[in-house]
């Protein structure tokens, strides 16, 4: 194998498997990582639970892909990769055991569609007939069985990815990165190999990172936030998208988080004064607040009531807060604000303004004119706005050591 193809194989594809790998097949990998990128700014202490998918989020340049670098060998880094307990991080990387899909497929030019499926059975030691019959089944899954005898340069960017796709599962991998790997596909496409994905990376371990959240909820187990280079947050699904720490997390879920300072707490409700703009927010309390202390208000746009109180000028000063009773059920702040972003969600519109938002019909936007510069008013409901405790305090990240005794639990849109 020339070094060309051996960095191709393992940074788009499935290395060549032997005594040397880090990974036999078959089995769920214990993936330890603690690396240093100074480069990039990049310092991170991962140990994602093995025969688990961890979805890997955060912001442009937070070091997701630097990370799926750094374990596959793309990227050189400091520190330690181990698999199964073995260091890996001076090994090639077509020889770590570790398939990484990048965003944009890597495909052999000189090989045929059924060729690249098969190579990584082949090097494995496969005869070329069982090769074969294992890259046409994954071909015919991922629906692109019509393509195994044309060349790379005779598809479309799509049609690619289900093939870089293909060729990654192929050598049964029980360590899989993946980097955005639908981002080059159409909904339709998108959507069928994601269920797919679902069955045949079941019981691996596998590190996924995407900006969709369909991918995070169609696929992942676990999710790993990622802000400047560091870990900001990691957990359970479940957890992190029900009390995520980072604005970016909130927005991935159509939602608005602020950070700030707790005003008082009353029962079950609580105050809150925003740290940008030092507005008071009146929400649900969560145990671990305390006046004084950082919180978090995690507010849902569709749940704001907005009225258009005029264009563009002066902004009223906010009604005074009815400190008489802020905890009360029916207690709204409210806040008058202008305009200062409007995007498309969904089918919805999200306006942006001090802080706020609001979420309304495109049809509303339209007739009332409401533009960027526009006042408008803004109308919370505490019974929809969570606070919950900030600073320091997340939801308990993965341990950066291997845990042997844990057991696996059960862009550009180019034509596909």
């Amino acid at each position: 194998m020339t070094a060309a193809a051996a960095a191709a194989a393992g940074a788009g594809g499935t290395g060549p498997a032997g005594p040397a790998d880090a990974v036999p097949p078959g089995r769920a990998a214990r993936l330890d990582v603690q690396v240093r990128v100074p480069t990039r700014d990049v310092h991170l202490a991962v140990a994602p639970r093995p025969g688990r998918i961890t979805a890997v989020i955060g912001p442009n340049g937070a070091g997701k892909s630097t990370l799926l670098g750094a374990i596959s060998g793309a990227v050189p880094a400091r520190g330690s990769v181990a698999v199964e307990g073995r260091e890996i991080l001076a090994l090639p990387a077509h020889r770590r055991g570790v398939s990484h899909l990048r965003q944009d497929p890597v495909l052999f030019e000189h090989l045929s569609v059924l060729e690249n499926v098969a190579f990584g059975p082949r090097a494995a030691g496969r005869g070329r007939s069982a090769a074969h019959r294992r890259a046409r089944a994954l071909l015919e899954e991922v629906g692109a069985a019509e393509l195994a005898p044309r060349r790379p340069r005779e598809i479309s960017g799509g049609q690619a990815q289900r093939v870089a796709i293909a060729r990654a599962l192929a050598s049964d991998p029980s360590l899989v990165l993946l980097d955005e790997p639908f981002a080059a596909l159409d909904a339709e496409a998108s959507t069928h190999l994601r269920a797919l994905c679902a069955r045949m990376l079941q019981g691996r371990t596998v590190l996924l990172v995407t900006h969709d959240l369909l991918d995070v909820l169609v696929l992942a187990d676990d999710v790993l936030v990622l802000e400047g280079g560091r870990i900001a947050q990691a957990g359970e699904r479940s957890a992190v998208l029900a009390r995520p720490r980072t604005g970016y997390a909130a927005h991935l879920l159509g939602k608005e988080l602020l950070p700030g300072t707790v005003e008082e707490v009353a029962g079950d409700r609580a105050v809150l004064r925003t740290r940008d703009h030092g507005r008071l927010v009146a929400g649900s309390a969560e145990a671990g607040l305390r006046a004084g202390g950082e919180a978090l208000v995690l507010l849902d746009p569709a749940a704001v009531r907005l009225e258009h109180r005029g264009e563009a000028g002066a902004v009223p000063a906010d009604p005074a807060p009815r400190r008489d009773a802020p905890t009360g059920a029916d207690v709204a702040t409210t806040h008058d604000v202008v305009i200062e972003s409007l995007d498309r969600v969904g089918a919805g519109i999200i306006v942006r303004g001090g802080g706020l938002a609001a979420q309304i019909a495109p049809e509303r936007a339209i007739a009332e004119r409401l533009g960027i510069g526009s006042t408008v008013r803004m109308i919370l409901d505490p019974v929809r706005s969570a606070i919950y405790p900030g600073g320091d305090e997340r939801d308990p990240a993965p341990s950066p050591r291997p845990h042997p005794d844990r057991a696996p639990r059960g862009r550009d849109r180019r034509g596909a």
